[in-house]
């Protein structure tokens, strides 16, 4: 599907009719732009009033002249005349000057809505390709100046030849019923040559989208900093400019061949205009001769009929290009109407949801304490054994009293038979998962790449729709809890992480006047305090360099204080962790999720690493393998069982142990060519 001047074109689509579209557009203008509203009705009138006065001036000059009118009256008429053209004209110009300059005011406010719903919009939608077409072509209606002010001049123009041929059709009919009859026929014609012109185009523009998005692609991403590193290195730069002439190349040749259509066409109009202004001025002329119209009617009809043949031809051409100004519309709305799967059903009220939260929270504690009742009651029936046993428990291992008292404040997060399968894909990427996450847990999800880690927190961020199964948060279905109440109860820090253009304090506190109380603990608790101590700003310190000149930018381990810094402001109940210090060491990325089990006590926390050593610290430990759980258990127990995470884990440790031998190789190499 191709993006033109901010429309979608292609295979029509119907879901918003041409008439529908402009009274959207009006009602937007009228609402937004109320003055630009009527500068665009009024100015064509102001037109149409100066080129009936032109038309009239040569009228009364000759009927003046034939009927031997006094010097003074005859000029007094053509002053006033004069008067009204130019009054008219000038009025008409500003009016037709301000549309086209105000038109730009008028697209923007259409950004604010567009940038809502793209942030708005679930995230599912937002990943589907045919909704990132509908946005790129919004985003260029809005920004490129082509698109949205496009319709605001159109319908300015085609009413300032659609006045004039209604005015000057009504006039002909009155000599002969037929002149306005031919006009219509010949209209016919013309619509139909355009119509197999823009045919032509559809059928074209699916061809120009592959070329765009190729051109697209090729731009952007050469002129993306680390692309430029293996640009410059391997000598790219070369290759890359063939690719994009090439493709630029094909897409100009698709253009020619649709704009030898239009020029075809528009060749059969002007054959069309010929016959049908032959055929009227013949008749005006036989008229004139027989008697049956005066010299100066001649001359006024045919002014009638040259301005009714100009502008008919005009607003053919003013009515393609509205078609197209209006497909912008229709594109637009499209993209505000996208529909949002979260929450399409009744969901329950915030109180109704805390209270169900709360209710879930208390009842797990009763059941946990009726099991830990039920443990000392058998303990005490088997003696000093079950104590000797508890005893010798390995450190590490939270007892389940302590567990149960952290876990007011955390979520105990339930999935039964959940499966996904991405759109257009046959296998499902996980396959009847059953897992259970009880309050105040840290959980360790571990897998090789593709096993479906990734997706599986999505589905609990509830960026995704489970195909199979569900999920429930405190025995509550994801699906009744409104999907801002939920998002509240989330802390979630990816691999792909982003650092937002604005303040420090703006990136922890999502707010410009953040709480000082919490902004200090979580700076202190963090370790982020002491790199803000270093700063000119501090906290009003403003980060990102693409977007301000005196941003200050921070190392990767600085990055992850701050996100810590954001995730301990929030204070959400869930922690999840994907993978978001990758590109740390590591050694850097153990300090650092040990830092986030002791900041997060209580609250319960889901670690995901592809470093199996940076998660032993957790109460259980989930292995996915191909969308599904394939071991689990703790550390020690799933170590003792000899399965494939103990094989990963002494793969990685064997790898790691090599490294630092290595390292300290080289180390000692460079020591003693010191001493030498």
């Amino acid at each position: 599907m191709a993006i033109t001047n901010g429309s979608m074109a292609g295979k029509k689509d119907r879901t918003y009719s041409f008439c529908a579209n402009l009274r959207y557009h009006f009602k937007n203008l009228h609402q937004w732009e109320p003055g630009i509203f009527w500068v665009s009705l009024l100015w064509p009138i102001a037109a149409l009033i100066g080129n009936y006065a032109g038309n009239l001036l040569p009228s009364v000059i000759v009927e003046g002249l034939t009927q031997e009118w006094q010097l003074k009256e005859l000029l007094l008429r053509i002053v006033i005349l004069f008067l009204i053209m130019w009054l008219a004209n000038v009025a008409s110009g500003v009016g037709e000057r301000r549309g086209y300059f105000d038109a730009y005011t008028y697209r923007l406010h259409y950004s604010r809505p567009y940038v809502r719903k793209k942030m708005r919009v679930d995230y599912d939608i937002l990943e589907n390709e045919s909704f990132q077409n509908n946005a790129h072509a919004t985003h260029m209606a809005i920004y490129s100046g082509r698109g949205i002010n496009t319709i605001v001049q159109s319908v300015s123009s085609l009413l300032s030849c659609l006045f004039p041929v209604l005015f000057y059709g009504v006039l002909l009919a009155r000599v002969q019923w037929w002149i306005p009859l031919l006009a219509i026929l010949s209209c016919i014609l013309s619509m139909r040559l355009l119509s197999l012109a823009t045919k032509k185009q559809g059928e074209s523009y699916p061809v120009q989208e592959a070329y765009s998005r190729k051109l697209s692609y090729l731009g952007e991403s050469s002129m993306e900093p680390a692309a430029g590193k293996d640009i410059r290195l391997y000598r790219m730069s070369g290759w890359l400019m063939k690719k994009y002439r090439d493709n630029l190349d094909e897409m100009n040749r698709e253009y020619v061949r649709v704009h030898n259509w239009y020029i075809l066409t528009g060749t059969g109009d002007y054959l069309i205009d010929l016959i049908r202004n032959g055929l009227i001025y013949g008749y005006l002329l036989y008229a004139t001769a027989c008697g049956k119209m005066t010299l100066a009617e001649f001359v006024l009809y045919f002014g009638f009929v040259t301005s009714f043949g100009q502008y008919f031809s005009s607003g053919l051409n003013k009515a393609l290009s509205l078609g197209a100004a209006a497909n912008v519309i229709g594109s637009l709305r499209k993209f505000f109407d996208t529909p949002e799967h979260r929450n399409e059903g009744e969901t329950l009220s915030a109180k109704e949801v805390e209270r169900q939260l709360k209710s879930g929270r208390s009842a797990e504690k009763k059941e946990n304490e009726s099991d830990n009742r039920s443990a000392r009651a058998e303990g005490e029936s088997e003696g000093g054994a079950a104590s000797d046993e508890r005893k010798g428990k390995p450190e590490g291992v939270l007892p389940p009293k302590k567990m149960n008292q952290e876990a007011d404040t955390g979520l105990t997060i339930e999935l039964k038979n959940v499966s996904f399968t991405y759109p257009g894909r046959e296998t499902p990427t996980l396959s009847h998962i059953n897992l259970t996450v009880k309050a105040g847990e840290k959980l360790a999800l571990i897998g090789l790449n593709g096993a479906g880690k990734t997706t599986l927190v999505k589905l609990l961020c509830g960026f995704y729709q489970t195909t199979e199964g569900e999920i429930l948060v405190n025995g509550l279905p994801l699906e009744k809890i409104d999907r801002e109440q939920y998002y509240s109860l989330l802390s979630v820090l990816f691999q792909d992480y982003t650092i937002l253009p604005g303040t420090v304090e703006e990136n922890i506190a999502s707010a410009k006047c953040a709480d000082g109380t919490r902004m200090e603990r979580a700076l202190a608790e963090s370790d982020f305090g002491s790199v803000l101590l270093k700063l000119p700003k501090k906290e009003k310190s403003r980060v990102v360099k693409a977007v301000y000149d005196d941003a200050v930018d921070f190392s990767g381990g600085e990055k992850q204080r701050l996100l810590l810094a954001r995730a301990l402001y929030k204070d959400a109940r869930l922690l999840i962790l994907d993978e978001p210090t990758a590109a740390l060491d590591p050694i850097a990325e153990n300090e650092i999720y040990l830092k986030y089990s002791e900041l997060g006590a209580g609250k319960t926390s889901i670690f995901i690493s592809h470093r199996l050593s940076s998660t032993r610290f957790c109460d259980r430990i989930i292995l996915l393998e191909n969308g599904q759980i394939a071991e689990e258990g703790t550390h020690e127990s799933l170590m003792e069982a000899g399965g494939k995470y103990a094989e990963l884990f002494e793969m990685q440790s064997r790898y790691y142990r090599e490294q630092a031998r290595e390292e300290e190789r080289r180390r000692i190499m460079g020591d003693a060519e010191i001493l030498a």
